[in-house]
C-alpha cells in the first residue's frame, strides 16, 4: 500500500498533537493507511499500529517544504555576502 507524504506528514502530526508521540513518518503512515481502510475494520475489532521513531528534524515537520528550501537559499545567499 502506498500512502502520499501529505498523509504522513498530517498523521505525525496528528500523533505528536493527540498521543504526544513524536514519530517518523514511516511509522506515521501506519495511520494513514488504516484510515484510508477504515471501512474494513467493525466496531468491535482490535487494531494494532506499530509506532517508532522520534528521528525527525523539527523544522521539517513544522516548516512546508517550501519555505524551508527557501530558507536554506537565503541562508546560503546571505553567507556569501
Amino acid at each position: 500500500m502506498v500512502v502520499d507524504d501529505e498523509e504522513a506528514e498530517r498523521d505525525s502530526l496528528f500523533l505528536l498533537e493527540r498521543a504526544k508521540v513524536l514519530t517518523e513518518l514511516a511509522a506515521s503512515c501506519t495511520l494513514s493507511a488504516l484510515r484510508s481502510r477504515a471501512g474494513r475494520f467493525m466496531q468491535d475489532d482490535h487494531v494494532a499500529l506499530v509506532l517508532c521513531g522520534g528521528n525527525a528534524d523539527l523544522a521539517q515537520m513544522f516548516v512546508p517544504p517550501a519555505v524551508a528550501g527557501q530558507a536554506a537559499f537565503a541562508q546560503r545567499s546571505a553567507q556569501r555576502i
